[in-house]
This record gives C-alpha cells, structure tokens and sequence, in this order.
C-alpha cells in the first residue's frame, strides 16, 4: 500500500517540517553536542528496572504494551499476518507522540511492541529499522517512520477519531504550530545546557517561548482547552516535550514554566486527566537521569 503520508490529503503539512522533527533537539547545536543528544530514541537512555517496568507494562491494558520490552536475548515476533505493529520505547517522546495517538484512536488492533533500546535485538535492525530507532510502524507489509508523518499515516489509514482538522480554518495554524516545535526544542535545549542560570536568567531565555504557547492557545479558546480547540494530533506532538521541560525545569532551576500562564497550565491540566495519554508517561526519574546525560551535566 502507497503510503499517503508523503502525498496524500495533508499537503498543508510539509514533508520537511515533518521529517525535521525527528532531528529538532540539535538543528543549531554544537556538533559535538549533537553526539550526544541525537541518540535520545535510540541509544544511550537509562534502562528501566523490574519495578518500573511492572508500572508500565501490565497485560490486558489496550492503553499499554502486552510485554516487556524485547532485547539482544528475544527471539524474532512471528509473521504479523497482516495485524499492524507500532514499535516504541517507553521513554522516547517521538515514540510517545504516535504511542498517545494509537490510544486516541482506539487502535487496539495495533500492537505496541516495546524495545529496549540500549539493548536491542538485532532482529529489529536486520527487519524493522537499520538505525535501531523508534518509532516505527509495520502495517501491510511496509514499515514507515518518522513521528509526525506517522500521525498523518494513522490519520488516513486507520479507523478512529481524526487527529488533524480537514476544514481550511485550522489547517494554517495547524501546520504553524507544528513548524514551532523545532524552534521551541532547540531553543530550550541551548538554555537547558546552562545550569549555572538563575530562575530570573532562565525565565528571560524561555520566557517567551513559553509565552508564545500561552497566546496560541488563546485562539480557539471559546472551543476547548486544546491548540486548536478540540483535542488532536498537534497537543500529543508537544505533550512529550512539554512533559520533559516541565520536570527538568522544577527540578535543576525551581522555575514553574506554568506560573502566570494559566492558558498553558489549564492545557497540561486537561490533557493529565486523560487515561490514554498519562498511562504514556514515563517515570520522571528516568527523565531526570536521561536529560542529566544529554545535557552533559
């Protein structure tokens, strides 16, 4: 099957600010940094204990992986069959984002297969994905990648509520409001490698980046708490993002990015009594530890 992502019914959504996404954190940083971060999805993360994978994965749960993540030791899966598969790791937010968004829409008969990504099998490089990185969607015999393009790829081919909006009105603002990720992400991954800055010092740096997602959701207000209203495929693109800077932020600068943007707190809120997004979340320990090794503290 043709995979429509690339030209289907969204060309308001650009392949390249698409595909950017998945390289957002690093456009602009230091290459010798980049090392670093880059593999965030795909190498260096600190692996889950017993514990917290018994937090995450429970069997039976349509919201959650049926298995621990798989590695060097798992054998192959069998032969799908035809069934989909999503491919993810439980701390990666590009795997989040399509993680979140395969629960919205009731994707049950897509199968989540966690992986290890420190530890991968080295069927999953050979079949899935020579990088080894997540996400990664295995539907009719084809595998596609990439995030954002992969919602667009869910939103045309599957069953379930829609994740973009098809009338004109919010099809600007919606590929505007993807576009600024990019320029959030590398912004506050620039200000998040200072750790000597003071909260006054911080809240210059990201202040207005934080502010300009306060106005933005200001525009469809009247219709819901959501960037554009009604809940979609834009708020599971930030909510990984915004989840990770909100703990990193508390905890190596005591700043509250929600104080006095009651717009941004009432979406974070919102989006928190959501069972088939917050069973996503990962444990803000492992976050802490993640972003502590990316930022080089």
């Amino acid at each position: 099957m043709e995979d429509k992502s690339k030209k289907g019914g969204f060309p308001w959504i650009s392949t390249a600010a698409t595909a950017a996404s998945q390289k957002s954190l690093t456009r602009g940083v230091d290459p010798k940094e980049k090392a670093s971060y880059i593999p965030y999805c795909s190498v260096k993360f600190k692996a889950l204990s017993p514990t917290e994978m018994e937090e995450i994965v429970e069997a039976g749960s349509r919201f959650k992986p049926s298995m621990a993540p798989l590695n060097s030791r798992s054998q192959p899966l069998p032969r799908t069959n035809g069934k989909s598969r999503l491919y993810i790791s439980l701390t990666c937010p590009y795997a989040q984002r399509v993680w979140i968004a395969r629960n919205f829409k009731g994707l049950e008969n897509v199968e989540l297969i966690p992986i290890n990504i420190l530890d991968k099998p080295s069927w999953y490089m050979e079949k899935i994905s020579s990088s080894g990185k997540v996400p990664a969607l295995e539907h009719n015999n084809t595998v596609r990648f990439e995030s954002l393009d992969l919602l667009i790829y869910l939103d045309e081919n599957f069953t379930g509520p829609k994740l973009f909006p098809l009338g004109s009105s919010k099809r600007e603002v919606t590929s505007e409001l993807l576009k600024y990720i990019e320029v959030m992400n590398n912004n506050l991954f620039i200000a998040l490698k200072n750790r000597s800055l003071s909260k006054s010092q911080l809240d210059r740096l990201t202040g207005p980046i934080f502010d300009r997602l306060e106005t933005s959701l200001e525009r469809f207000q009247p219709e819901g708490p959501y960037f554009l209203g009604v809940i979609s495929g834009v708020d599971f693109a930030y909510a990984p993002f915004i989840e990770r800077y909100n703990i990193v932020i508390q905890e190596f600068f005591k700043y509250n990015m929600f104080e006095k943007r009651p717009r941004l707190s009432r979406w974070f809120n919102a989006l928190n009594e959501l069972d088939f997004y917050t069973i996503t979340k990962p444990n803000p320990r492992v976050v802490l530890n993640d972003m502590e090794r990316v930022l080089q503290r």
